[in-house]
């Protein structure tokens, strides 16, 4: 089971048709960039949230210990068929001196158009019929601080310090552009405004105490004047992470990219036009519920 990123995955691929479609997904979102990634085999996943540790105790030398087995809530999540249909003209073929060209344009645009639904559905997938797991629907009442107004140090230091209380990860706050202007005026107000490195990207953000501010528009508020806050340990073992499944490589498939597919699906039935498929299997998993909280009801 490989764990990596999809930035890294798209490094693997020499096909010149392919090589925009993971650089269109991820460059519409920066959690898409830091967030890790695993393949699975499986459509069903089945897993378990830590509930409860088992609680040591002091006692005398030679006494009997007693049992204190941890509890855990069993959770399954189905992966999802995203994907989308593109009509190439056959007349296309005469329009351009290279007709593959404009197929490589046409699955990056695909690809883009895949890579703003999953950024959307990280964040507002709420679970139900082939919707993948969301953010929002990860957030559990006692990981959030509501009635925050204006926002302050306070806080981004709640957030870390009071709510994720599982962070080996790579932890990033997340916002949409209005809260982030927030902290990045907090920050420069300060005088702490700074930027680093993100880890696996060629991206360089923000930061609070070492932590990246990322950015994603999908993240609305309760109302337009209000925005919300996340802080995310992005992790495949304890925190959130993407897993895509390995389909079985189709006999019209032109390639893949990661965890990304590119197929001919022949013609049009009654219209003169070429089909392009551009999919993935995915699904969104939250490994414990303490690896991700939220700060809302934010005065942007």
């Amino acid at each position: 089971m490989t764990v990596h990123s999809i930035t890294e995955a798209a490094k693997l691929t020499q096909n010149q048709k392919l090589i925009g479609v993971a650089e269109a997904v991820i460059t519409t979102d920066q959690s898409l960039q830091f967030m890790p990634t695993w393949e699975t085999d499986r459509a069903v996943l089945d897993f378990n949230y830590e509930a409860t540790l088992p609680a040591g105790a002091f006692m005398a030398v030679g006494d009997d210990f007693a049992d204190e087995a941890p509890t855990n809530t069993n959770v399954t999540r189905t992966l999802r068929t995203l994907g989308v249909q593109l009509p190439l003209p056959v007349k296309i073929d005469s329009l351009y001196s290279n007709p593959e060209q404009q197929k490589a344009f046409l699955i990056t645009k695909g690809a883009k158009g895949l890579g703003q639904t999953l950024a959307n559905a990280l964040v507002n997938g709420d679970n139900s019929g082939n919707n993948i797991e969301g953010w929002d629907a990860m957030v559990t009442s006692g990981q959030k601080i509501s009635s925050v107004g204006a926002l302050d140090f306070s806080d981004l230091d709640a957030l870390m310090n009071e709510k994720l209380k599982v962070a080996n990860g790579n932890v990033a706050f997340v916002c949409n552009a209005k809260v982030k202007a927030k902290i990045l005026g907090l920050l420069r107000t300060a005088g702490g405004l700074s930027y680093m490195d993100l880890a696996g990207t060629t991206m360089r953000v923000p930061h609070y105490n070492g932590i990246p501010v990322l950015q994603n528009d999908y993240i609305a508020g309760t109302t337009g004047s209000t925005g919300q806050l996340y802080l995310i340990n992005f992790d495949r073992d304890q925190g959130v992470s993407t897993a895509f499944g390995v389909s079985a490589v189709a006999k019209d498939e032109i390639g893949g990219v990661g965890p990304f597919h590119v197929l001919n699906a022949g013609y049009h039935n009654t219209k003169h036009y070429e089909l392009l498929r551009v999919f993935c299997e995915v699904a969104q998993i939250c490994r414990s519920p303490l690896s991700i909280a939220r700060a809302e009801d934010i005065t942007v």
